[in-house]
């Protein structure tokens, strides 16, 4: 799992078309490919990212590792067999879907420890009765062999829990692991730090909620992280399943 799990928790997009600007041509010719060899009846294209990026969002330098949407949230546009066009699907998926996914249509059976689900029964229109409610985030410091932001900028200033030897240029967000569910974006900083998100009314995070959100709806969210963090396989189907 990357340190920043990144995610597309409300807009999955499912369309017949998986490219626009540049990268257009070169998803048109890999479909012709198929078209040509009589394999696109046999073939599913997925199109996504492995995470966003952060240009001066929440006055933080140009990087890809925080708990916001502009990281968390990236596209995912699926074409094959049995994948209505135009279809938007709004349930929350993410990465650690995409190998149980491949498992399944290939027809194997996904090891035990894999924590995401398939996403076939999306894909097809016949979703399972339960599905997840809650998104797993983690950042969690590196050895120093992570790759330096892409802009060269200077070093941001420390904080506790922050790593003391880092190269000028890189990037620097404290630790954390957090929950994306429909209505939140909770975070949980080594630095004993909270940040709650009220997304229906405060889309883009600006306003943090925690100090007067609901003590139960708190205890709740911060339960279903902890039990997010120590699960592995079917128990993480589980766990992200449940109320609140």
């Amino acid at each position: 799992m990357l340190s920043l799990t990144t995610i597309d928790p409300l807009q999955c997009a499912i369309s017949p078309h998986p490219c626009t600007t540049d990268a257009k041509p070169r998803a048109t010719s890999r479909f012709g490919g198929t078209e040509a060899t009589g394999q696109d009846e046999n073939t599913y294209i997925f199109f996504t990212s492995d995470n966003g990026f952060h240009l001066g969002q929440h006055r933080l330098r140009s990087g890809k590792q925080a708990p916001y949407e502009e990281d968390i949230r990236v596209p995912l546009i699926v074409r094959g067999p049995g994948v209505d066009a135009g279809r938007v699907e709004e349930r929350i998926v993410g990465n650690v879907d995409l190998a149980p996914t491949f498992a399944r249509l290939a027809g194997v059976v996904a090891p035990e420890y894999v924590d995401g689900r398939s996403l076939v029964p999306l894909l097809r229109d016949d979703p399972p009765s339960e599905w997840r409610r809650a998104y797993l985030l983690q950042h969690e410091d590196s050895d120093g062999t992570d790759p330096q932001d892409p802009m060269d900028l200077d070093q941001q200033v420390q904080r506790p829990g922050r790593r003391q030897d880092r190269q000028p240029g890189r990037l620097d967000i404290t630790e954390f692991t957090g929950l994306r569910t429909r209505d939140h974006t909770y975070v949980e900083y080594v630095t004993g730090e909270r940040e709650l998100y009220a997304l229906r009314s405060d889309p883009d995070e600006l306003q943090n909620a925690y100090a007067t959100a609901d003590p139960t709806l708190l205890a709740q969210l911060s339960s279903r992280l902890a039990a997010l963090r120590q699960c592995a396989g079917a128990s993480c189907r589980a766990a992200d399943a449940s109320a609140p």
